[in-house]
């Protein structure tokens, strides 16, 4: 297997884990802490920020075996990529749904996939390129 496809895969993996990181903290947030149960959408802001955090982490060490020093310039990079995903994710569920009338969750599917491919290379060839 090349190197790409591997750390496509790897992407994916954190990926899922930055699922499963979101909800965990949304569903601690919002369950366990006593200031938070009405305050959905600040909990979700927090957990996605957080899920966030751990997905750049996690791609710069696992995926991509960045060892160069942090700095705000790649962390920069990253939320970039992210906020081009959410609007490419929107995007293309707008397309699917709205211009090609099909179902709702066949859009989430090819959104997500779309955007996971993008994700990866945006990564891959600017946020954790190789000087």
């Amino acid at each position: 297997m090349n190197s790409s496809a591997l750390q496509f895969i790897r992407f994916c993996v954190v990926g899922v884990s930055n699922g499963v990181v979101d909800f965990v903290v949304y569903f601690v947030i919002t369950r366990f802490l006593f200031t938070f149960p009405e305050f959905i959408l600040p909990a979700k802001a927090i957990s996605y920020l957080v899920a966030t955090l751990w997905s750049y982490f996690a791609n710069r060490t696992f995926t991509f075996k960045d060892s160069t020093p942090v700095t705000l310039g790649g962390i920069g990079k990253f939320y970039s990529t992210v906020g081009l995903g959410i609007v490419l994710n929107v995007g293309v569920q707008h397309v699917v749904v709205s211009m090609l009338l099909w179902h709702d969750l066949i859009g989430v599917v090819i959104a997500a996939g779309a955007t996971a491919v993008w994700g990866f290379l945006f990564s891959k060839f600017y946020v954790f390129k190789k000087q």
